[in-house]
């Protein structure tokens, strides 16, 4: 990807038909190493896991806290 800038660059100092066909495979280079990037995006993440969790929610104002749990059953 880096070296695209410096084909970039000599594709500026070119002219006419040369330009045009310089540009239309860059682009199309550009094009096919985005295709590759999308598709190393790793293994894929499904969430969270099916089952039950317990959560447990705290509020705190001043000297006061106040906890509660809570069942959560993830289908």
């Amino acid at each position: 990807m880096t070296g695209l800038g410096l084909f970039g660059t000599v594709l500026v100092t070119l002219s006419g038909k040369r330009r045009k066909a310089s540009a239309v495979v860059l682009m199309l280079l550009v094009v096919g190493l985005l295709t590759f990037v999308v598709g190393c995006g790793g293994p894929r993440y499904n969430g969270t896991p099916r089952g039950p969790y317990t959560v447990t929610v705290t509020g705190t104002s001043g000297n006061v806290t106040q906890s509660t749990t809570f069942s959560l059953t993830v289908h």
